[in-house]
């Protein structure tokens, strides 16, 4: 059983990069992904990653490092909303989880299953657990999620690449909205086991 690993300053930074591709005028005014990159990469680096989550958010840092160069040359995201051109950035990462899903579960079932099961989990916590907290990305992410299911209608689940990308919206939504006033002591909830 993959173990999940303790607090994660790499990923912290990785969060705090986004963050600033997020605050370029020239990139918020085109998508706002690297708001909602920022804050999942936030909520994993205080609530653990598995060492595939780990992995997965090194390989994907290096894609959307390519895109946010396009997009400051002018090469991607020239026109378009910011919604939709947001729309489709979720969609190209979540189509390389897809992709990285695949690989892993053909390479190892009961890994690839594991990692499903702890990250629908981790969904299920932050929906259970709807109090305000000190840390403002698990507040956002947990916004996000409640958000997601009521238009999915259904339970999230994370091995449908629609879901992930509904998610995704969600938080790109929420991560530019206003910050609500956070509750000073309030303890982080482990999502990830």
């Amino acid at each position: 059983m993959p173990r999940s690993l303790p607090f994660r300053p790499s990923l912290l930074l990785r969060s705090e990069r986004y963050r600033r591709l997020d605050a370029d005028p020239l990139i918020r005014s085109r998508t706002s992904f690297f708001a909602a990159a920022s804050v999942v990469t936030r909520v994993l680096a205080y609530s653990g990653a598995t060492p595939f989550m780990l992995t997965l958010s090194d390989a994907l840092e290096r894609a959307n490092m390519a895109r946010a160069r396009q997009i400051c040359t002018g090469l991607l995201y020239a026109g378009g909303s910011v919604e939709r051109n947001t729309l489709d950035f979720v969609q190209y990462e979540q189509g390389l989880v897809q992709e990285a899903l695949e690989r892993l579960r053909r390479s190892d079932p009961t890994v690839h299953s594991e990692q499903i099961r702890i990250a629908n989990r981790a969904i299920d916590r932050a929906l259970r657990h709807r109090t305000a907290c000190a840390f403002s990305a698990l507040e956002t992410f947990t916004q996000a999620a409640q958000a997601c299911l009521a238009r999915l209608g259904r339970t999230f689940e994370f091995s449908a690449q629609c879901d992930r990308e509904a998610l995704g919206q969600e938080i790109a939504r929420t991560a530019r909205r206003p910050e609500p006033a956070r509750v000073a002591g309030v303890a982080l909830q482990r999502l990830w086991p």
